[in-house]
C-alpha cells in the first residue's frame, strides 16, 4: 500500500519486475566405490539390489531447503527512504526470519509507483522462474494501496516548472492588486472595513515579498481570495468613470486564471469534482484488484505466510507549521482501502500488520518532501519489526 520531479512518485510506471531467482543445488555425487577385495567380501552371495557400503568418513553434502520471503508492493517497499539496501524494512525483516530460520532466501519484487491493478498484471505475467520462486515462498509481505490514491491526486498538480510560474505570477497578482486596493481605499474613503482589510493584505505582502518560503504558498492563496473578495465588494461601490471598474474586473480575472487557487486548493482539501471520481473508481479498483491478488498467491504460493501491510495517512496534520485539511481527506480514503484489507482478512487468509497505527501523522519516522512521504530508517525500522512480531503472533 517515483515523471514528474514534483512529486514522490515521480512516478517511474516502467513496470519492471525485478526477480533474484535461487540457483539450482549441485546434484549430489555418488560415492566412491570401496577397495576391490573389499567390495568384493560385503557383496558376496548379495541381492543385486544391495547398496554397497560407504566408508564411514565420506562426507555427506548438505542440501538446504528453499524458504524464500518474497516483498511484493510499492516504493515503500522498494526501499524508498532507505539510506541503504539494509535499512530497507523488508531486508531488515528478512534477517529477523533467517535468524530464527523461518527464511534463507530474500526477493524483493516491489515496484516504485505500483497500484494494485498493475501488481496484478506483473503477478499474471509471471514466467517459470518467478513462479518456482514463489511456489517456494515461506512468507510474502505485500504493501499495496497507497498510489491507487496517490496517482489521482498527483494528476492534478503541476510539475516544478509550473509551480515556479505560477508563484512568480501569484506574487505579481498580489502585489498590484494591494497597490490597486490602495487606490481604490484613497477615492472610496468612506469604507473603513475596505481600509482595514487591505492594510492587512499590504502586511501580509510585505512580509512574503523579501523572503518567500515554500509555505508562503499558502497565503500567498490566502491573499488572492481575500483581495479577489475585496475587490469584488469594492467594484459595487465605485463609479465606472473613475477607471476602477476595468482594473478591477481585469485583475479579478487574473485572479481565476492562476491555476496556483486550484493546486493549493487540493492542498487544503478541496478537490474538484473530476478527482473526486477518479479517487472513487481507484478504491472501487482496489478492493476487486486485492481479492484478485490474494487469491493468486494462495494459489501460487500455497506453503507462504502472507502478511498484509495496512496503508499509512502519508499527509500529516500540520506541515511547515500549517494546518493541512488534506490529511483528513486523505485519511479517509485510506481507511476505506484499510477496511477492505480488515474485511477479506476475516477468512484467516492473510495476517494483517497494522502499519497505519504506527505510521500515521508519525513526522519522526518520515522523509518529508513536497510530494508524499515515506518512512526514514527509523520507519523502517518500524514497520520491519511490527511484521515480525505480527508473523510470530500469527
Amino acid at each position: 500500500m517515483k515523471s514528474r520531479k514534483f512529486t514522490a512518485c515521480t512516478i517511474f510506471l516502467a513496470l519492471t519486475l525485478a526477480a533474484c531467482t535461487a540457483g539450482t543445488p549441485d546434484a549430489q555425487e555418488a560415492p566412491p566405490d570401496p577397495p576391490a577385495d573389499a567390495a568384493s567380501d560385503l557383496i558376496i552371495n548379495a541381492p543385486a539390489e544391495t547398496p554397497q557400503l560407504v566408508p564411514e568418513d565420506t562426507p555427506e553434502e548438505i542440501v538446504e531447503e528453499p524458504l524464500i520471503y518474497i516483498a511484493l508492493g510499492d516504493s515503500v517497499s522498494a526501499g524508498y527512504g532507505a539510506r541503504s539496501l539494509d535499512e530497507m524494512h523488508t531486508s531488515i525483516f528478512f534477517e529477523l526470519l533467517k535468524n530464527d530460520g523461518h527464511a534463507n532466501e530474500y526477493v524483493n519484487m516491489a515496484v516504485n509507483g505500483l497500484t494494485t491493478s498493475a501488481l496484478l498484471s506483473l503477478l499474471d505475467a509471471s514466467d517459470e522462474h518467478d513462479l518456482v520462486i514463489f511456489q517456494n515462498a515461506s512468507v510474502i509481505t505485500l504493501n499495496i494501496g497507497g498510489n491507487n490514491i496517490l496517482l489521482p491526486f498527483i494528476r492534478h498538480m503541476p510539475d516544478p516548472e509550473e509551480m515556479d510560474k505560477m508563484i512568480s505570477e501569484a506574487m505579481s497578482f498580489v502585489l498590484e492588486a494591494e497597490s490597486l486596493l490602495r487606490e481604490i481605499v484613497s477615492f472610496v474613503t468612506e469604507s473603513q472595513d475596505t481600509i482595514i482589510e487591505v492594510s492587512d493584505i499590504a502586511t501580509d505582502i510585505k512580509g512574503i515579498a523579501d523572503n518567500l518560503r515554500f509555505s508562503d504558498i499558502f497565503r500567498i492563496h490566502d491573499i488572492i481570495r481575500r483581495a479577489s473578495a475585496v475587490l469584488g465588494d469594492t467594484i459595487e461601490v465605485i463609479d465606472a468613470v473613475t477607471g476602477f471598474e476595468t482594473a478591477v474586473v481585469d485583475i479579478l480575472d487574473r485572479a481565476a486564471d492562476l491555476e496556483l487557487l486550484s493546486a493549493i486548493s487540493l492542498f487544503l482539501g478541496s478537490f474538484p469534482p473530476e478527482l473526486e471520481n477518479e479517487l472513487e473508481k481507484e478504491v472501487q479498483s482496489f478492493s476487486d484488484d486485492f481479492a484478485q491478488i490474494i487469491s493468486w498467491l494462495e494459489d501460487n504460493a500455497p506453503n507462504a505466510a502472507i502478511i498484509v501491510n495496512t496503508v499509512y495517512n502519508p499527509v500529516p496534520a500540520h506541515v511547515f507549521g500549517l494546518p493541512l485539511n488534506l490529511s483528513g481527506r486523505a485519511n479517509d480514503l485510506v481507511q476505506s482501502i484499510n477496511e477492505v484489507i480488515h474485511k477479506e482478512s476475516s477468512s484467516g487468509r492473510y495476517i494483517v500488520s497494522d502499519v497505519y497505527s504506527i505510521m500515521s501523522d508519525r513526522l519522526d519516522m518520515m522523509n518529508v518532501s513536497l510530494d508524499i512521504i515515506h518512512p526514514n530508517p527509523a520507519g523502517h525500522g518500524l514497520i520491519a519489526h511490527q511484521n515480525y512480531d505480527d508473523y510470530l503472533s500469527r
